[in-house]
């Protein structure tokens, strides 16, 4: 398969090479996992917004310009549709992987591309990773999402908790690399994908992992990604594959979602795990220019699950786009439903000729965008 759903991660594949970079953190004390909440009553309709998330670095400035981003879209959502709780907000894969440069807009700033910012990013954080890499024994790459672990989980997660109980909704937070002893500040026991106790104090295992989180705040569920692409192995970021028999869909007042993570959206091992799933959610990155090749590659994951094999009766696959120095990002973000008699149904990718089941399509393939449309509670079709 050509199409590669690297995202953000092939902006820090170097790493393989000599080094590592560094980050300053969100001040403050983690906030102890709020415990599961009963089920709500479901709604007869949902609202299913995907969000086109369009970066640069200065997103990833600090804390505040992280949050300032992905408010700026929440914004942007509450123009296109209504949100309550009837709404689930979908953000891309990887949107929270470069928290990790918090504090390094100064060196980046002069960099005069991906190498050499890395290089300067590198040479600013020899001790404190080097530190991680002898103590766990592993790679580079994976001492650096060791080291800056506890800052990137508790920006990506109250972050992204805030969002939610301020808006009210659920959200599916796209995904970051981070281990399970990272996460377990944040992640109730109980749910679906929450560490034991063992990965809680001992893991030195990254992965590239997701959330999803309720209307007030909580964290619902989280699943790891258990496909990796060659940039994201033991020869790029070093992160571990999540055990696909560990992947389960994760129950809202909503209907369950299935949260497969990009690449995952193309394996059957992973929607076989997810089959009782209401929602398939595939948060995804592409940096392939959107081409007529790769919008028919892409048709193989979400769309071929909904609409031909009939897995799922939705799906929402959210794309990240922008540029990060000298890397770009493409796509177009979708939501596809599997009755292809509905009257919504619209014009599926660009290049494409028309075709079932697309309820809507983001109209450009680089530029941040909302997209949304309600469909009847999967109870209720």
């Amino acid at each position: 398969m050509r199409h590669r759903c690297v995202a953000l991660i092939a902006f820090l594949s170097i790493l393989s090479l000599a080094g590592f970079v560094g980050c300053g953190f969100v001040e403050g004390d983690p906030v102890a996992p709020s415990p599961p909440v009963s089920p709500r009553t479901p709604p007869p309709e949902i609202n299913l917004v995907a969000v086109q998330m369009r970066v640069d670095e200065s997103m990833f400035t600090s804390g505040d310009t992280f949050e300032a981003g992905l408010r700026s879209m929440m914004d942007l959502a509450s123009e296109e549709t209504e949100l309550g709780s009837d709404t689930l907000v979908v953000f891309p894969e990887d949107i929270g992987l470069l928290t990790v440069l918090f504090g390094q807009g100064d060196t980046l700033s002069t960099a005069r591309g991906l190498e050499d910012g890395m290089e300067k990013v590198i040479r600013s954080n020899l001790v404190s990773v080097g530190k991680n890499k002898l103590f766990h024994r592993v790679s580079w790459p994976r001492a650096l999402f060791l080291t800056f672990g506890e800052g990137m989980a508790e920006a990506y997660f109250e972050t992204f908790s805030t969002l939610a109980r301020e808006y009210g909704v659920y959200i599916v937070g796209g995904s970051v690399a981070l281990s399970d002893a990272s996460m377990s500040p944040y992640v109730p026991d109980g749910i679906p994908g929450a560490p034991g106790e063992k990965e809680r104090r001992n893991s030195a295992d990254v992965y590239n992992a997701g959330a999803v989180f309720g209307p007030g705040g909580e964290v619902l569920g989280v699943t790891r990604k258990a496909n990796l692409i060659e940039l994201e192995g033991p020869g790029g970021l070093d992160l571990v594959p999540g055990d696909v028999e560990a992947v389960q869909p994760i129950p809202t007042s909503l209907g369950s979602i299935g949260l497969a993570i990009c690449l995952d959206g193309f394996s059957p091992g992973v929607l076989d795990a997810l089959g009782e799933a209401d929602i398939l959610v595939q948060p995804s990155a592409n940096p392939v220019e959107w081409e007529r090749w790769q919008q028919e590659e892409w048709l193989e994951s979400s769309w071929t699950a909904v609409v031909q094999e009939r897995r799922f009766p939705y799906a929402v696959n959210p794309m990240l786009t922008g540029n990060i120095l000298d890397l770009s990002f493409f796509g177009q973000s979708s939501i596809v439903v599997s009755d292809a008699s509905r009257e919504e149904s619209v014009r599926g990718f660009k290049d494409l000729d028309d075709m079932p089941g697309f309820a809507a399509v983001a109209s450009d393939d680089f530029e941040g965008e909302v997209i949304s449309v309600r469909v009847p509670h999967p109870d209720h079709r």
